[in-house]
C-alpha cells in the first residue's frame, strides 16, 4: 500500500518547522526557553520570512508548498493581526486568510482552470506542483491588480 505524499513524515516535520516559524514571528513561543529571549526569535523569524533565503525555500519545498506563496501569506497573516488559528488547520487557514478577498471562481475564471482545481489546492493543499504554482500566481496578480485600482 502506498503512502499519500501529504502523510510523509518529512512532509509533515517540514509543515511543524513552518507553523513553529510563524508562531516565533507572532511572539507566540511556547517553549519557556524560547519565551526568555521572545523579542529576538521574533525578529529571526519575521526575517526569515522576509528574507525567503535557502533554507527557507528548502524547507517549504520539503513542506510541500510554493515558498513565495507562503512567504506572502504568512507576513499578510502577520500584519492583518489575526488570532493564531488551531494547530491542524494552520496552514490552510494562512491560504484562506491571504486568498480571502477574492473568490475561488474569480482565481479559476483567471487561471483558465475549474474551480474545484483551485479549491483543491487553497482549502486542502492538493494538487501537482504546476498546479500550485498557476494558482499561486494567479491569486498575487489579481491582488496587485486590485491593489494598483
Amino acid at each position: 500500500m502506498m503512502t499519500r505524499e501529504d502523510d510523509l513524515p518529512e512532509r509533515r516535520l517540514m509543515q511543524a518547522v513552518l507553523i513553529q516559524a510563524i508562531r516565533d514571528a507572532m511572539g507566540k513561543a511556547s517553549d519557556q526557553r524560547i519565551r526568555d529571549h521572545k523579542e529576538l526569535n521574533q525578529q529571526r523569524a519575521l526575517e526569515w520570512f522576509e528574507e525567503a533565503g535557502v533554507s527557507f525555500r528548502h524547507v517549504c519545498e520539503l513542506a510541500g508548498h510554493d515558498a513565495d506563496s507562503v512567504r506572502d501569506s504568512v507576513l499578510a497573516f502577520i500584519a492583518s493581526e489575526k488570532p493564531f488559528p488551531s494547530m491542524p488547520r494552520a496552514v490552510k487557514s494562512l491560504a484562506a486568510c491571504h486568498n480571502d478577498r477574492l473568490s475561488i471562481r474569480s482565481i479559476a475564471a483567471h487561471a483558465g482552470v475549474s474551480p474545484s482545481a483551485v479549491r483543491s489546492v487553497l482549502k486542502h493543499d492538493k494538487g501537482s506542483p504546476k498546479m500550485r504554482r498557476l494558482v499561486a500566481q494567479t491569486v498575487r496578480k489579481l491582488e496587485s491588480e486590485r491593489e494598483a485600482a
